[in-house]
């Protein structure tokens, strides 16, 4: 697990894109993960903000367009293959509460829009943890009571950090480029 720290520009960042998120989806309630839409897109930028803070560190080649229509039809991030320039998309989730134990999205969800990476991070408090990442079919099938049939990954059953580190290797260092 790798650990970036939380700024305060990114929490002003985050709470300014899940602002506009919520004023796009603003008639819905909670979803799949029981949180509201403020907190739940506030965590998700969180999130998202602090993988672009380790891609940097990293030097690691890609673009980050920050999603506020509350759909997934794309990934957060494009990732771009070292020698042959083909794309992989990312998706980052994130969970902000000590008891959430997965990556959770609804089945539907998987089946519209696979991602080639999910990556796995917690909010603990001012600290983003990164716990790794996993790809499409290492998800399970589980009903929940929120929003039908849910897939899910045990945070500690994610690749890890070694793997990881082999996974920045695929791509070409370069500049980060971000739609803030």
């Amino acid at each position: 697990m790798e650990t970036i720290e939380i700024i305060a520009e990114m929490a002003l960042k985050a709470r300014k894109l899940a602002g506009k998120a919520n004023k796009e989806v603003s008639k819905l309630g909670p979803n799949y993960t029981g949180l509201e839409a403020q907190e739940r897109y506030y965590n998700g930028y969180l999130g998202e903000l602090a993988f672009l803070s380790w891609l940097r560190e990293k030097e690691i080649k890609a673009i980050y367009t920050p999603r506020i229509k509350g759909k997934s039809d794309a990934g957060d991030f494009i990732l771009f293959g070292m020698i042959t320039g083909l794309r992989r998309t990312v998706d980052v989730k994130s969970a902000s509460k000590a008891f959430h134990a997965n990556i959770m999205l609804p089945e539907a969800q998987m089946e519209r829009h696979k991602k080639d990476y999910y990556i796995g991070i917690k909010i603990n408090g001012s600290f983003a943890e990164i716990w790794g990442f996993c790809r499409a079919k290492d998800f399970t099938l589980e009903s929940s009571g929120f929003d039908g049939a849910q897939i899910r990954t045990l945070f500690k059953s994610l690749d890890s950090l070694i793997s990881l580190d082999k996974f920045t290797t695929l791509v070409r260092k370069g500049e980060v480029k971000s739609d803030m």
